[in-house]
């Protein structure tokens, strides 16, 4: 399965629910969104430009990993929109990750000086947002702050029931991708299989990926768990760097730990690549 793009979702979404979400984000009023494409070599386009009541131009880009070269993108896209616009844009990074924000906000160069503004989605709260009546604006409240909650997953699957036709389609299959960046796709699962929308998802090309994912790793946490209390009884409390370990494990890797654990003597023998370094890592402190 490719990639999921999270930002052309969140673009769709930002576009079909009106002038709620870009106020609540940006603080500005929307006098119309403008589909702008540079003629650079990179054929860049930006997730969202509008130009405000005022006359002045938002530029927002969504952004769902932690990547240390944004602040050298948002220069490019300045640049390429003053360039092509003539006006001065004002930028808004809209960090959607589950990971912490680590990104920087500005450049700082002793002949270069440049920021721009980074804004974790999770510092806006979810409340009015699942308030709002349409459902996609629903769908964006469940990544902010106390928005990804199993009752606020079932409120929204509850609401797309009611739903109907294309818009109840395009609706699932955007909570269920979006979802992946707070939830696991067991958890995701679970919830709509309560509500009836087991053989939708089945049918869905794009999203169906979701029960074969979520029975992963149903298997995966199992083995884990079973793992943990198997070596727990035989070497007593695990240190940290097993239980780290145990967190970021593949299948393949808790299997060959498994088989290793029948005849190891030690914790070393189990994970030996973990354990070499673990005493690295404690070498250097």
């Amino acid at each position: 399965m490719a990639k999921i793009n999270s930002d052309e979702i969140l673009k769709e979404l930002f576009q079909a629910s009106g002038p709620l979400l870009w106020q609540t984000f940006t603080q500005v009023g929307v006098k119309r969104f403008l589909n702008i494409e540079f003629s650079s070599t990179r054929a860049r386009r930006a997730d969202l430009i509008v130009e405000q009541e005022d006359g002045e131009l938002t530029h927002l880009e969504f952004q769902s990993t932690n990547d240390p070269d944004m602040p050298w993108r948002e220069l490019e896209y300045y640049t390429l929109l003053y360039r092509q616009c003539g006006r001065i844009p004002r930028q808004i990074v809209l960090y959607v990750g589950r990971a912490k924000l680590r990104m920087a906000g500005k450049i700082e160069h002793p002949k270069l000086k440049y920021e721009y503004t980074l804004l974790d989605i999770r510092e806006i709260a979810a409340a009015p947002l699942l308030a709002a009546p349409e459902v996609e604006i629903n769908i964006v409240g469940f990544l902010c702050g106390q928005g990804a909650t199993p009752a606020n997953l079932r409120r929204i699957l509850n609401r797309i029931c009611q739903l109907k036709g294309k818009r109840r389609r395009d609706a699932l299959e955007k909570l269920a991708l979006l979802a992946g960046l707070r939830v696991k796709s067991q958890t995701f699962t679970k919830e709509a299989v309560k509500m009836g929308l087991e053989a939708e998802i089945r049918d869905n090309p794009i999203i169906n990926y979701y029960f074969k994912e979520g029975r992963q790793e149903g298997r995966q946490e199992g083995g884990v768990n079973l793992l943990r209390k198997l070596l727990s009884k035989r070497f007593g409390k695990l240190p940290e760097w097993v239980t780290e370990y145990l967190k970021k494990a593949t299948t393949s890797e808790l299997e060959q730990a498994g088989l290793r654990l029948l005849e190891a003597s030690s914790l070393e023998e189990v994970f030996p690549a973990a354990a070499k370094v673990a005493r690295k890592n404690s070498r250097r402190k």
